[in-house]
This record gives C-alpha cells, structure tokens and sequence, in this order.
C-alpha cells in the first residue's frame, strides 16, 4: 500500500518508482514517510541516498558531471580542444597548499582536460602525509612528491616515467623525470629575503650546474616551475636569467608571469597574456594562482635534435671586442664634473675611453646632482652606505660607458655590494650585437682596513670571480679598482688572472700599486700612466687592447 509502505521500502524503491511515484504518494505521505522530506532536505539527504552518494563517489562522479558542475561552485579551466595537439598534456599550477578544495579542483582539472601530466608548485607538503594528494590522483594516474615548500607531479600510468636525481643545492627545490624524450625539471625557489643577500647569485651557478648535468644530446629539456621574482623593474627577464637561456639554447615560452617560468628548447614559440601558440594555454583561474597548460610535441624523425643539442657543448674561443679603459681614484667627483667631461672627450693626448671607472666618488644615495657625460649611459653607481659600512664618507665606486662602444649595459644586481670590508659593482657589456658579454667590477677597498677586513674582501671577490666563471665561463671578466693594502690579492684570490701593467699610482713607490686591473684574457691590454683628475693624489691608468685581443676601432 503506497500510503503506508513496510519499513525501508523507499530505501530501495521498485525500479522507476522514485522517478514516477503514485499519485499522491509525496503529497501526502505518513508522518515520518521518507517519500515526503521535509524543506531542504533534498539539498542535504540521508546518507545513501542518491543526492549523498557514498564516501569517494565524488572523487570519481558519473561521466558528464564535471563539465557541468553545481551552480557556484569553482570553474576548472580547460583546454582548448584542438583536434591536432600532439602528445603530453599537461599543466603548470602555483598554489598555496593542498586541501580539501584545492584536491577536489585539481583533481577535476585532470579528468576534465584529460591531462597526462600535472606539476604543481607550492604544495606545503608535510613529509610522509600525502593524503592530499591520494584524494586529488584519479584513478590510472599516480603522483611523486617533495615535502618542504612542496612539488608534485601527477602523471598518466600510460606514459613511461622515470625519475631522476641530482645532487640537492640550496637555493632551490628540485623534482626531475623523463617522459616522451624530454628531461623535465620542476623547480621552486623561494622568495628573497628581506633585506636581499646574495641568494639570486647562488641561484644562478646551482641551476647553470644543474643544466649543465640534464642537458644531453638524446633528449629535450624542459625547466619550469615557480622561480619567484625573477623578473627585473621594467618587468624583464633579469639579464643574468635571459643569458642562461641562451647559453643553453632554451626559450621562455611564458612573458607575462614574474612567478611561473616554462623554458624548454622543444619546438614551440613565445606567448603572451590571452594569447596561445599551439599547444600553450594561459589562464587565472579564481581556484590557483597561476596556471598554465600546454602540450609536450611528439619526438619527430624530421628533428635534428642531436645537432640542435651539441651545439650546448661548443666552446666559443673568439674574443669579443675589449674596451678601451680609463680607471681613476677622483677623491671626490662633485667638484670634477666639469673637467671629467673635458677629459673623456677625443683629444690628442688621449682617444676617448670606451669604459670608465672610477674609485673615490665620495656620493651618497642622497647625491641627486647632474652626473652623466654626454655620449655616455651612466653613471652606474655604488654609493658608500654608512649603515652597511660604519663610514660616513669617501668611497663609493661607479662606470661610464660609451654609447659608441656599447648600448646594452646591465648592472649585475647579486655583484654589487658596500659593507665594510669592501665597495664593488659588476656591469655586463654586450658591445657586438649581442653575440658575445663581458663584465667587469670596480673595487674599493679602504686603505685603513684591518687585516681580517682585507682577508674577507679578498674572500668576497673570490666568491664573485668563481660565481661568474661558473655562469659565463667563456665569457671575458676584468676586475680593476683601488685594491689600496690589500696585496697579495693576485696571489690567491685573482692568481688565474692577468694583471695588466704595475704602474705606481700615488707617491709611495715601494709598495705594491694600489690602483689595478685584472683580467681573464691573458695579455689583453697594454697600460700607461696618466695624469689624475684635478687635485686627486692619485694618477690614472689608460688601458688600451692589444691588437691580438679584440681591440676596439
């Protein structure tokens, strides 16, 4: 009798009882009858009926239901539906952490868009719980981990994975596999510290060493990740960064992100904000961060990859062209403007300097005055700091470079420094259409520091010389500057290094010359006094190249 039915009938109704009940029978049930719930019920129903299924069936609902989800509930990106994509979907997300919101998106984000690969970056990960990630792997995928800060990668079991391991550094997380003939590396680095120390530079030399392990000429490679900050004020690529690119042959397929980086040497093209190369797909989702999609192009038989990839391996042995050098401890350049501008002008005592250093600027960061020279960029400036020195005046270094001789000159911003063992600023110079870089640091170091001082400042430029040789190791370095009692620097700090002339500076010349310039061209330059600028008690060094070395027209 549908009026009064046994105890659990409407449990386990008839089939096609509940879609097409007797009349009447929800209308007006018995008093506690199932068959007439009360208001709202049907929004949240007793457990095992059908509007609550039972625990884990959301994780993988009826087929359809993910492309049209609940009302308000978040919306899951997807993937164009390209009917030519080639092979290796995946995706690049950024969050904050994995819960119970950010699995079940996720894990809709694979099945929706059918994804064979999904890497993750800030996961916040505990070690030995990954019960977030088993609730956001579907079925026929499995998921690799890095606790900490946190990177994942789920994958399709269809695909042949293989991870490999490097040697761990410090400056960034490392998760790194093989798939369809790519070595890909997922990365985290986490932000800089506040205030900034050197970390940015260690970055670079741990991940020059790390490309230089992955690359190989039977594979692609691909590097991406949340590399934090990696962008420059103007919203570049830092120039240290884009050279690192080059040096391996890769491209940054993404310009429009300061955190996510996905560079690759694979055949695909750049892309910017709302714009996708085939294959590449950028969104922000309300549910992550950053987000990007993209395919992995199939191993092709018309791809020269060996050749492409040998060429990583080729030494480049031709110099670039040198600069012409005037180095000049100025005591003080406020009141020698005028005469600096008279001096660097072509005259027919000495050609007009591609470079200028000078030592003793005596500026502060308060020092707004009008300092450049025209035909030159600049000036680069290092200005004494009291707080990071316990100096109140003096010191501070800086460059001028001709516009002739270069245009494209960048402030190397993890080589600059003043504390109280030493003042320095490294530049690079790309002078010949960018197909060479060279870099040189000013130095300066007080003529009253102590012993342990002088030792750290030679540890500091040691540290500095090794860090760029490691990055750019073909690329020509100078270091020149008033080095004042530090001595034996070229005996240990700078002992693979030339040093180009011994001329006597100042008055004492019994001691070693406190004003010099090395480099790592051997016999690159040939040196000769000149006079000081204005009152400063200290004389000028004139570097010219030699023919042989990539001299300067």
């Amino acid at each position: 009798m549908a009026a009064a039915p046994p105890e659990g009938s409407l449990a386990a109704p008839p089939e096609g009882s509940l879609a097409a009940p007797p009349e009447g029978s929800l209308a007006a049930p018995p008093e506690g009858s199932l068959a007439a719930p009360p208001e709202g019920s049907l929004a949240a129903p007793p457990e095992g009926s059908l509007a609550a299924p039972p625990e884990g069936s959301l994780a993988a609902p009826p087929e359809g239901s993910l492309a049209a989800p609940p009302e308000g509930s978040l919306a899951v990106p997807q993937l164009p539906q390209d009917p030519d994509l080639g092979c290796g979907k995946c995706a690049l997300i950024h969050i904050q952490t994995i819960n119970k919101t950010t699995a079940s998106g996720l894990r809709k984000l694979i099945i929706v868009n059918k994804l064979d690969f999904l890497l993750i970056t800030k996961i916040w990960q505990i070690p030995n719980n990954d019960s977030s990630l088993k609730r956001t792997t579907p079925d026929g995928y499995k998921y690799q981990y890095k606790p900490s800060g946190g990177l994942a990668v789920i994958h399709n079991k269809d695909f042949r994975f293989t991870e490999l391991t490097f040697p761990p550094v410090e400056s960034f997380e490392l998760l790194a596999f093989k798939a369809i003939c790519t070595t890909v590396l997922l990365i985290y680095r986490p932000p800089e510290p506040i205030p900034p120390n050197d970390s940015y530079g260690k970055f670079l030399v741990d991940l020059t060493e790390l490309l230089t392990k992955a690359s190989s000429p039977s594979t692609y490679l691909l590097i991406l990740g949340d590399f934090n900050n990696i962008l420059d004020s103007e919203q570049r690529l830092e120039s240290d960064f884009t050279y690192l690119l080059e040096k391996f042959s890769l491209t940054h397929h993404v310009t429009s992100r300061a955190h996510l980086v996905c560079c690759s040497n694979l055949p695909v093209g750049n892309v910017g904000e709302g714009s996708r190369w085939p294959n590449l797909y950028i969104e922000h989702p309300p549910l992550f961060d950053e987000f990007i999609m993209f395919t992995i192009p199939p191993p092709s038989p018309a791809d020269d990859l060996t050749d492409q990839i040998n060429s990583l391996f080729l030494e480049t042995k031709s110099i670039p062209l040198l600069p012409t050098i005037l180095l000049s401890n100025v005591q003080s350049i406020k009141n020698k403007m005028d005469k600096l501008r008279a001096w660097v002008k072509p005259n027919q005592k000495i050609r007009e300097p591609d470079l200028v250093a000078i030592t003793e600027t005596w500026l502060k960061k308060t020092d707004q005055d009008d300092y450049s020279i025209t035909g030159f960029s600049g000036p680069f400036r290092q200005d004494r700091s009291q707080k990071m020195s316990g100096m109140s005046r003096g010191g501070g270094v800086c460059f001028y470079v001709n516009e002739q001789y270069c245009q494209d000159v960048v402030i190397t911003s993890w080589a600059k420094l003043c504390n109280r063992d030493i003042e320095l600023l490294t530049i690079s110079l790309r002078p010949d259409d960018k197909k060479s870089i060279l870099f040189f640091t000013v130095v300066y170091i007080h003529p009253g520091a102590k012993p342990a001082n002088l030792a750290k400042a030679g540890q500091i430029i040691d540290t500095l010389t090794d860090r760029l040789n490691k990055i750019y190791p073909d690329a020509p370095k100078f270091v020149l500057g008033d080095f004042n009692q530090c001595r034996d620097i070229h005996g240990y700090t700078l002992k693979t290094y030339d040093q180009y002339g011994t001329f006597a500076t100042t008055q004492n010349t019994t001691q070693t010359p406190v004003d010099r310039c090395y480099g790592s061209v051997r016999g690159a330059y040939e040196s000769e006094l000149k006079p000081g600028l204005g009152g400063s008690t200290h004389k000028s060094l004139y570097l010219t190249p030699k023919p042989h070395s990539g001299a300067s027209s």
